[in-house]
């Protein structure tokens, strides 16, 4: 598996977020097919075109909030914000504290990447 860790300073996002359920494991059909519906329905497009000056350098990110002890939990796909533009309706602006990441490279095809 190829990661790596890092810390990271705080930064903004822009982002769509959903709530997903662990039950019956159907995180692991929903969350792919958020990933499927993003790309087809202009999400990742409009959340490139946000993109600011920083480290992320345009990278799309999954963010999966939560603590790990609910069944249910928030999941996000996002990128670094400019700043710059109004947030267009069905996103948020979050801003991510500094903290320790685990980060996974992943490529290809959705979702066997």
């Amino acid at each position: 598996m190829d990661y790596r860790i890092e810390e990271k300073k705080r930064f903004k996002v822009i982002e769509k977020v959903k709530s997903f359920s662990t039950k019956d494991d159907s995180n692991l059909k929903e969350i792919p097919n958020f990933w499927t519906h993003s790309k087809t329905d202009g999400t990742i497009e409009t959340s490139c075109s946000y993109c600011g000056e920083s480290e992320l350098d345009g990278q799309i990110l999954g963010i999966c909030y939560g603590n790990g002890c609910s069944a249910e939990f928030p999941y996000s796909i996002a990128s670094d914000y400019n700043g710059k533009m109004p947030v267009p309706d069905g996103f948020r602006i979050n801003e991510i504290p500094a903290r320790t990441w685990a980060i996974f490279k992943c490529k290809g095809t959705m979702p066997d990447a």
